[in-house]
């Protein structure tokens, strides 16, 4: 019959489906397990190693690098690098890999990709200064920048009718009218100073001596050379018949123009001397003025210290005439390659204290504590040069050998000066204010000081 089914069509459709389904599950009715080979084959695999990169470190000249070439590196993992520059040298720049610098260490925080780090490095520069006073010039004469071990070259040229006075700094050198540094290290000032050329005191003798008289009772230094009849071209005659020769001392010069009456002088002093009388801030006084602390000579343009009162007692103010100090200076360019003596005889001068070197008696640190107190509103106080001593000594006069009107409490005693003594690194020369006579000194002896500035032209 159309569109029924007989009974044994549906009793084979049946068995059929029970036939096909018979891999379903186990006797007993579990489900089998679909796929197991497939999972067992996965568990044997090797896990998945991890990414990475290479980083590429690259330097110029001038450095180096605590890791060097390729550095391969884990995906998201940080990354440093020490950079060392080498003496003279600085990290000029560091950058790539998304990385920074701190200090000298360059850091990346985590490692995406392959890149480069660039490190470059640059030679340290120094700034020079030039200091020069008026009267003269300087070539070059502005601040330079100079490469680190580089050497410097300074060409002086003083003006008509003045001279190189001093040339100082930077751990340089003058020879002629060059002052040179060998390699530069560090920021440093060179100073030079200028002073007048030619101008000099005489020497303060005005009178004249009968040098050939045969009885040494009648010998004398102390003759009116006009009364004697004594001139530059004609000898003379004393009044016991004594030869009195021409051309002596008192016969040339400023002494000589200032007995004439042929000199006219800014301040005043004896023969030929020109001084003038400083308050504590610099300012001239007049010449009647009865307290000062300083004086300037008019010839040769120096400022000089005055002492205070002398009574045999060391210390009692920082311009004691009786303090005396012992002769020491670091400045390599004028010590003549020897430091000297920064505490031999302990307190000889005012304010000692030994656990202090500061306040040491000795020459450079007395210069120190001047310039610190300003003395006559300065700070640039030096120690003479010996011939700038001699300038002020008055050979015509003997214990002291000096002007005492413009440099009282002066000591009939050797003063040191500046000026190394060339035959012996450990000496100095002194001048001795009694007669003016000069000589050289162990640095170690205790003397005393007069400081000495160069004033304006």
């Amino acid at each position: 019959m159309k569109g029924k089914h007989s009974p044994l069509f549906v009793i084979f459709f049946i068995v059929a489906a029970l036939s096909g389904c018979g891999d379903s599950g186990s006797k007993d009715g579990t489900p089998a397990d679909p796929g197991g080979d497939s999972e067992s084959q996965e568990s044997e695999q090797s896990p998945e190693q991890p990414r990475t990169y290479d980083i590429t470190l690259v330097t110029t000249d001038g450095g180096s690098l605590s890791l060097t070439g390729t550095q391969t590196v884990e995906e998201g993992t940080g990354f440093s690098v020490t950079i060392m520059p080498r003496t003279g040298y600085r990290i000029e720049s560091a950058s790539g890999c998304e990385g920074m610098l701190t200090d000298n260490i360059f850091s990346v925080d985590a490692v995406t990709a392959d890149c480069a780090i660039n490190v470059s490095f640059a030679h340290l520069e120094y700034s020079v200064t030039v200091n020069a006073s008026d009267n003269g010039s300087v070539t070059p004469s502005a601040t330079q920048g100079v490469l680190h071990g580089d050497s410097l070259a300074l060409m002086i040229t003083p003006d008509t009718g003045y001279r190189i006075e001093s040339a100082s700094g930077c751990g340089g050198r003058l020879t002629d009218n060059t002052f040179s540094v060998d390699a530069v290290t560090t920021d440093c000032t060179i100073s030079i100073t200028f002073s007048r050329k030619g101008e000099l005191n005489d020497t303060g003798i005005t009178l004249c001596g009968n040098y050939d008289a045969e009885n040494e009772n009648q010998w004398s230094s102390s003759l009116n050379c006009g009364d004697a009849g004594a001139t530059q071209i004609a000898d003379g005659m004393d009044a016991h018949g004594n030869l009195v020769p021409a051309g002596q001392d008192a016969h040339y010069g400023r002494d000589a123009l200032a007995v004439e009456g042929r000199i006219t002088k800014t301040g005043g002093g004896d023969a030929g001397f020109d001084f003038t009388k400083l308050d504590a801030g610099g300012n001239d006084l007049p010449e009647g003025a009865t307290e000062w602390s300083c004086v300037r000579d008019n010839v040769t343009g120096l400022i000089w210290e005055v002492k205070a009162p002398t009574n045999g007692i060391v210390g009692e103010s920082l311009h004691d005439a009786d303090d005396r100090y012992n002769w020491y200076s670091t400045e390599s360019s004028t010590n003549g390659g020897s430091v000297g003596y920064a505490d031999d005889d302990g307190a000889i001068c005012y304010g000692y204290d030994n656990a202090d070197s500061a306040t040491y008696c000795n020459t450079g640190a007395f210069v120190s504590r001047v310039n610190a107190a300003g003395l006559c509103g300065a700070n640039d106080w030096r120690m003479p040069r010996k011939e700038e001593v001699r300038s002020i000594v008055h050979y015509g006069r003997a214990n002291p050998s000096i002007d005492t009107d413009y440099f009282p409490n002066t000591l009939s005693f050797w003063y040191w000066s500046g000026t190394a003594y060339a035959n012996h690194t450990r000496s100095s020369w002194l001048v001795n204010v009694y007669h003016g006579y000069v000589n050289a000194g162990d640095r170690s002896s205790a003397a005393p000081v007069r400081l000495v500035r160069s004033g304006p032209r």
